[in-house]
């Protein structure tokens, strides 16, 4: 296996690479702050990448820019080509990419906002801060989801130490329109 595939096929490398290549001027702290990897990692990764000939530097001043050659260009363009085909279509309609916001209503107001990608998860969670009767409006639409919740307590048996659980039942009422 050749050096540079060797590095490009690691996962910090490979959004390295990717990052120069999408960023308009590239600096060493820019690139390690956008692939969330240490400087001196970063700055590890991109020496070896300018000795396999992929990447040179240029410093102005203490900034240490980074630019990829005509072979580099070349690689990133293949490898961010090879990444899009990996990614599998969305199969469901339900994916994480189709989440939604979820405002929690309390008397007229906004008491706490969840993120899903249906109302349930939202309502379970509002139920775990203590809300029995749960109205979420759907943010960007007028529908408002009405749940109801239950939480139901078990003992802790006799000489035992620990927590009791505690289990919550979510129940949908209904929807509405907003007024």
């Amino acid at each position: 296996m050749s050096e540079l595939k060797k590095l490009i096929l690691q996962d910090k490398p490979a959004d390295i690479l990717l990052t120069i290549r999408g960023v308009e001027s590239p600096y060493l702290a820019l690139v390690s702050r956008e692939v969330r990897t240490t400087f001196a990692h970063t700055n590890n990764v991109l020496n070896e990448m300018e000795r396999l000939g992929v990447v040179t530097f240029n410093k102005v001043g203490r900034v240490k820019y980074v630019k990829l050659t005509a072979y580099g260009e070349k690689v990133a363009k293949d490898l961010d080509r090879f990444v899009k085909t990996m990614q599998k279509p969305s199969i469901s309609k339900k994916s994480s990419g189709n989440k939604r916001k979820f405002s929690l209503i309390v008397g007229g107001e906004v008491a706490g906002t969840y993120i899903g990608t249906t109302p349930r998860p939202a309502a379970i969670k509002a139920a775990r801060k203590g809300y029995k009767h749960i109205t979420l409006r759907e943010n960007g639409t007028d529908k408002l989801h009405v749940y109801k919740a239950v939480i139901m307590k078990s003992r802790v048996p006799a000489g035992r130490s620990g927590k009791a659980n505690e289990e919550i039942r979510i129940e949908k009422i209904g929807m509405k329109k907003m007024k």
